[in-house]
């Protein structure tokens, strides 16, 4: 009698290759990413909270990051042709706390600088064609939205 392989809930993941390396049920959706990711541009994906939307970023990081190393047996591994890309990844959840229009602007200058130099690649304020050769994340873009609705340098 063979064994059935188990496969786990992902409650709470949303890091792909974490998912992947758990064994958790997964919709291979990786078809429509390459589709999204051959047609190149910009894209932008509006979805409510807790809609996917970190699992989708961390996906296509970990696609254009370490190719198909997370990717074994689902349909990409079949489509995908592409080489590494240095990955820029903006989380918006870093720059939640701040007193002031000018404190927000020093952290999300500080946010830049740091995720640029995490993929490598020295932050200027124009990088010639550099921004075209590779793969950049927003991810969390209404944690400031939120953060200034509510603070009280904002209401006056």
């Amino acid at each position: 009698m063979q064994k059935e392989e188990v496969f786990k809930l992902p409650l709470g993941h949303s890091d792909f290759a974490r998912l992947r390396e758990e064994n958790c049920i997964y919709a291979d959706k990786t078809e429509a990413i390459h589709r999204l990711s051959s047609e190149g541009g910009r894209i932008f994906v509006a979805r409510p909270r807790r809609f996917g939307k970190s699992l989708l970023t961390s996906t296509f990081d970990s696609l254009f990051r370490y190719e198909l190393r997370d990717f074994q047996g689902l349909a990409v591994e079949k489509l995908w042709k592409e080489k590494t890309h240095a990955v820029v990844h903006l989380d918006f959840s870093e720059v939640c706390e701040f007193a002031d229009a000018e404190d927000f602007r020093s952290q999300f200058e500080s946010l830049l600088i740091s995720s640029f130099a995490a993929a490598g690649l020295p932050w200027e304020e124009k990088i010639d064609g550099a921004l075209a050769q590779i793969a950049s994340w927003l991810n969390d873009m209404d944690h400031p939205l939120h953060r200034t609705r509510s603070s009280e340098w904002a209401r006056q």
